[in-house]
């Protein structure tokens, strides 16, 4: 039978995308084996801790506000030592006198504002910070007692500007909640070895700590950057050839979006602000003066949604393809089920199938359960057989419904981008 055209194509596709998949597997793992860590933590006697201000924005927080302060004054650091802003960015329900009674408990300075953003705020409060670390806190966020002690660890020169803890979903109710803890997971270990690089081009929200000087001094405090400050921020480190650190030991637990609605109203600002910041810097692509982040990791995160978006288009299309031709057979033979089951049989022999294909699709789910494996070790989280079905089923839906979501996503970003729409940000992201 002759091959058509948009076979070749949609097989062409498919073998790239196998190939920037394994290539890129091979890689990161690589990279874990051959440049370890150098074991240049500073080990604090807890009378030497440096100060640090934690900064928390809030936007209609009335009922996270009390959780996430508790989670604060019970970490394992001298309370001397910690300095906290809370900043009511005009919220229009009850967060700003629930605070004001929080004040009545526990020791931390409120500030009020007209509703700007969540860098203005961070800015606002900023200009009140005397500590020479400053912490940004989502007020849906709960910090580990060691948290802040393991990121200060991690400020062992100079040019470190920025540290990032392990982020973890707070519960998980349904299976959706389930496979962003995965993601999560996967992409604070990622993080980690591309760290190594120098190659990390954000700094999440919870509990993500600067050096004070260069946030504030040397760069002017946070952008707008398209309701994506921290992504921003991030990219302008890099741009000043800065060090960005992830911790392995350093845990927050923050909420996740539990419905459908929320979860793509989430990713859409995310990916929407990550396009629209790599427009904004695009000098860094292919750019050596940026070292591995600018002529290899850039392009990578310009071109991810993009591959992204056309191996599930291609996988649709080929569905919707075989389906156009089975419906086809079945008219037919006027839809008789019956003789069509009858007369079935099984043809396939060893020799008819396609090792090649089936060989690399092997290796590559292998290797993703392998970096699957080692995410879930590198970040405290148990591994065992119970744990590793469970993270397998959450995998495959991660794998087969859950990048469809994503492809979905991406195609209202792309839309967004083209037709030059305004990132929107709401309580539900």
């Amino acid at each position: 039978m002759a091959v058509s055209i948009d076979d070749q194509i949609a097989k062409v596709i498919i073998w790239i995308l196998y190939f920037v998949g394994l290539y890129f597997s091979l890689f990161w793992l690589s990279v874990l084996v051959f440049k370890p860590e150098p074991n240049q933590k500073i080990k604090y006697k807890r009378e030497d801790l440096p100060e640090i201000s934690i900064i928390m924005p809030m936007w209609n927080e009335e009922e996270n506000i009390g959780p996430t302060l508790k989670s604060l004054f019970k970490l394992d650091y001298p309370l001397e030592k910690l300095k906290l802003f809370v900043v009511d960015d005009g919220s229009t329900d009850n967060s700003y006198n629930v605070a004001k009674d929080l004040q009545k408990i526990y020791n931390f300075e409120l500030l009020q504002q007209k509703n700007g953003g969540k860098h203005t705020a961070v800015n606002n409060a900023l200009q009140y910070v005397k500590t020479p670390y400053f912490a940004c806190l989502d007020v849906d966020g709960y910090v580990h007692k060691d948290s802040v002690r393991h990121i200060m660890e991690e400020f062992t020169s100079d040019d470190v500007a920025a540290v990032m803890p392990v982020m973890k979903v707070a519960e998980t109710k349904n299976m959706l909640q389930k496979v962003q803890e995965l993601e999560y997971i996967l992409n604070i270990f990622l993080k980690y070895i591309i760290g190594k690089l120098d190659c990390i081009h954000v700094t999440p929200g919870p509990l993500s700590t600067y050096r004070t000087e260069i946030i504030r001094e040397e760069l002017g405090g946070f952008k707008h950057a398209h309701k994506t400050e921290d992504l921003e921020m991030a990219l302008r480190l890099q741009d000043r050839h800065y060090k960005l650190k992830q911790s392995l030991e350093a845990t927050i637990y923050t909420k996740c979006p539990d419905t459908m609605k929320g979860f793509v109203s989430q990713r859409t600002r995310w990916y929407h602000g990550t396009l629209l910041n790599v427009i904004d810097y695009k000098h860094f692509l292919f750019n050596k003066h940026y070292g591995e982040f600018g002529f290899f990791y850039m392009p990578l995160v310009a071109c991810t949604g993009f591959l992204g978006f056309i191996g599930v288009l291609t996988m649709v299309y080929l569905f919707i393809k075989g389906m156009y031709h089975t419906i086809k057979r079945w008219f037919l033979t006027n839809f008789d089920f019956v003789t069509y089951i009858q007369s079935w049989t099984w043809n396939t022999t060893w020799i008819d199938y396609n090792y090649q294909t089936l060989f690399t699709s092997l290796v590559l789910f292998g290797l993703m359960f392998i970096f699957i494996y080692m995410s879930y070790y590198a970040t405290n989280e148990k591994t065992g057989v119970l744990k590793n079905i469970k993270a397998t089923i959450t995998f495959i839906y991660y794998f087969f419904i859950y990048k469809f979501i994503i492809a979905y996503i991406w195609l209202k970003v792309f839309y967004r981008v083209i037709f030059k729409k305004e990132n929107t940000w709401n309580k539900d992201n």
